[in-house]
């Protein structure tokens, strides 16, 4: 490459070409760089002079540093950034930190893989809450311990094949007003992950019916527990082997 091919970034004066992948003509090295330029919260209304020098200047204080992923060095957009803006090196940041809450704060861990698909304000302060005062509690239905091992969140009445959109009509299931409603804190509870299986797409008023009904017949119970429980994980195989989603 030709060095007159090469420009100064308008923000941290790193060397880049002056043509992007599509052979436009760019001015500023990164996304970052551009979020700096343009101000975050006004894309298209520009910074004044003063204020883009002001962040410059920020911004080139800050220097450059090694990515502990790959080893190549970079201009830091942050004082704490570890890594480089490469897609593989920033996976590799949220796997460890992913890792690293589990071993420090193990419910707040378990709250964030509880609650990836819930329509709810605050959904991870709220089931961390929830875990912490079940520790230690019997479930609702079976009377187990309940702990970190077998902690799993339960929609008193569920949603339809625990699913928000089928993908065979490529329509939503639910309205987001219907979601909010089923994702309420008075519709969630900390229950065994062995009832919340065998309860599936049971609200919580029939499957209390079921579970009393069937007290009374305990060899019938643990037969058709059994049969359920192999049932779903049947279905489930048929599912992923025919990769159909409901």
């Amino acid at each position: 490459m030709d060095k007159s091919d090469l420009i100064k970034c308008l923000v941290c004066g790193k060397e880049i070409s002056r043509f992007g992948s599509k052979g436009r003509l760019r001015k500023i090295c990164s996304n970052h760089c551009t979020a700096i330029y343009m101000g975050k919260k006004n894309k298209n209304k520009p910074k004044s002079k003063e204020q883009i020098e002001k962040m410059v200047r920020k911004r080139r204080s800050l220097g450059e540093a090694q990515c502990i992923f790959c080893g190549d060095t970079f201009s830091k957009y942050h004082s704490n950034q570890i890594c480089c803006s490469k897609r593989e090196c920033r996976r590799k940041l949220q796997r460890k930190r992913y890792y690293e809450l589990k071993e420090k704060n193990p419910y707040r861990f378990l709250s964030k893989k509880m609650t990836g698909n819930l329509r709810l304000e605050g959904k991870t302060d709220i089931v961390e809450n929830m875990l912490r005062e079940a520790d230690g509690k019997p479930c609702v239905y079976c009377g187990a311990v309940l702990s970190l091992e077998n902690f799993s969140l339960d929609h008193k009445v569920p949603r339809k094949f625990s699913k928000v959109y089928n993908y065979e009509t490529k329509k939503k299931i639910y309205s987001d007003k219907a979601l909010r409603m089923l994702d309420s804190p008075n519709n969630l509870q900390i229950i065994c992950k062995k009832c919340n299986q065998l309860k599936s797409d049971f609200n919580d008023k029939e499957f209390r019916t079921l579970l009393d009904f069937l007290n009374n017949y305990p060899e019938i119970k643990e037969k058709l527990f059994r049969r359920l429980m192999t049932g779903r994980m049947a279905y489930k195989w048929f599912l992923f082997k025919d990769k159909k989603r409901i």
